[in-house]
C-alpha cells in the first residue's frame, strides 16, 4: 500500500485518528489516550491515505485484530479492512518512542530505589533506626513499590526485561558489597542482621534474584504478583511484628517463629496481594478480582504462611521457599 505525502495521525481520548498530509514535521500516535511516539513516512507518488480506527487503541497493541478504515485525499472513504497489531509495528508508529519510555521508567524506578535504599542506610547508619528494622523495611517497601512501576510500562516486548533490570542492578550492587569488590558500611549496616557483609549474599541477594526472575517469568501475572507480595510485604511485616509481639507465642514446633508473626504474614501477604491485584485490574492488565478469585489468594497465603513458619530456614531461605511455593500453587489454582 502506498502513502503519498506524509501520513499523519491525531491523538483522541477514546482512540488514534490519521489523516493524510502533505507535510508536516511528524506524527503524534496515541495508545489509549496516552501519547507514545511520534514518526513520519513518505511514499513515491500517489494520494495520501490515511487510516482511521474503529475499535480501540489498547486491543491493537496487546496483540488483538482492530478495524481500520481507509480513505484518499479528496477520494473519500475508500473501504474497512482488518489488519493485526503487527500492522502498527510493520510501520513502526510509536515503536521507538514505546521503548523510549520503557527506559525512562527503568531510569526513574531505579533512581527511586536507590533512594529508598539509600534513605534506610543512612537512618541505619547514623542510629536513627535499629538495624534489623532497617532491613526488614527495606525488605518490606521496595518489593511493593518495584511492581507498582510495573504500571507504567507498556506493552512492548522488551517491558519486562527493561524492568527486571531494576532488581538485576541493586543484586550486583549487593554481591560486589557483600564479596568485598565494594565498601559501603552503610549499606552492611543497613542490610544484614549481625554487620556482617557477606550476609549480603543470602537473604538480600536472593531476594534480588527472586525479583529479577519473576519479572521475566511472571511478568503481570497473578501468580508472579502474589508471590511477589507474600515475599516482600507478608515476609517483612512477619518479622517486624514477631520480634514486637511474638515474644511470648512462640510456636510448637519452632521457637524462632511466632503466632503473631504468621498471623501478619497472612493478613499483610492477603492485603498486599489483593491490593496490587486489583490495582493492575483498575489498569486493565488483569481481570477484576471475585469472590473466588480472592479466597484462592488466601488459600495461597495461608499455604506459605505455614511454610514460612517451618523449621527449614537453616537449610534454605525464606526468600526461596515463599515465592517458589507461591509461584507453584498460583500457577496451578489461579
Amino acid at each position: 500500500m502506498a502513502l503519498g505525502g506524509c501520513l499523519r495521525t491525531k491523538a483522541t481520548r477514546k482512540g488514534t485518528r490519521a489523516r493524510a498530509s502533505g507535510g508536516g514535521t511528524g506524527s503524534k500516535v496515541a495508545v489509549g489516550g496516552e501519547r507514545v511516539g511520534t514518526r513520519r513516512w513518505h511514499a513515491p507518488g500517489g494520494r495520501g491515505v490515511g487510516l482511521k480506527k474503529v475499535l480501540s487503541s489498547n486491543e491493537a497493541w496487546s496483540g488483538g485484530e482492530s478495524i481500520w478504515s481507509l480513505w484518499g485525499e479528496g477520494t473519500g472513504r475508500a473501504g474497512t479492512c482488518r489488519m493485526s497489531a503487527g500492522f502498527m509495528g510493520d510501520l513502526g508508529i510509536g515503536s521507538l518512542l514505546m521503548e523510549k519510555r520503557d527506559v525512562i521508567v527503568t531510569l526513574g524506578a531505579l533512581v527511586g530505589s536507590t533512594t529508598v535504599v539509600k534513605t534506610f542506610d543512612t537512618l541505619a547508619e547514623r542510629g536513627y533506626m535499629e538495624q534489623n528494622l532497617s532491613r526488614k523495611l527495606i525488605h518490606t517497601t521496595c518489593g511493593p513499590l518495584f511492581i507498582l512501576s510495573w504500571l507504567f510500562f507498556t506493552q512492548s516486548d522488551s517491558a519486562r526485561l527493561l524492568s527486571a533490570v531494576i532488581p538485576f542492578v541493586n543484586g550486583l550492587r549487593l554481591f560486589l558489597i557483600g564479596s568485598g569488590m565494594v565498601e559501603d558500611k552503610a549499606a552492611v549496616k543497613a542490610v544484614s542482621r549481625k554487620g556482617d557483609r557477606t550476609e549480603l549474599l543470602k537473604g538480600p541477594f536472593y531476594y534480588t534474584i527472586v525479583l529479577t526472575i519473576a519479572t521475566v517469568s511472571f511478568w503481570r501475572n497473578p501468580a508472579g504478583i502474589i508471590a511477589l507480595s507474600i515475599m516482600c510485604g507478608g515476609d517483612g511485616l512477619a518479622d517486624i511484628v514477631g520480634r514486637k509481639l511474638g515474644k511470648t507465642n512462640k510456636l510448637f514446633y519452632n521457637r524462632s517463629k511466632s503466632w503473631a508473626g504468621s498471623a501478619a504474614m497472612l493478613l499483610g501477604s492477603f492485603l498486599l496481594s489483593e491490593f496490587l491485584l486489583t490495582t493492575f485490574a483498575q489498569f486493565g492488565f488483569l481481570e477484576g478480582q471475585t469472590t473466588e478469585d480472592a479466597l484462592k489468594v488466601f488459600l495461597i497465603c495461608a499455604v506459605t504462611t505455614v511454610v514460612e513458619s517451618l523449621p527449614i530456614n537453616k537449610y534454605i531461605d525464606d526468600n526461596i521457599t515463599v515465592p517458589v511455593t507461591a509461584l507453584v500453587l498460583g500457577s496451578r489454582i489461579l
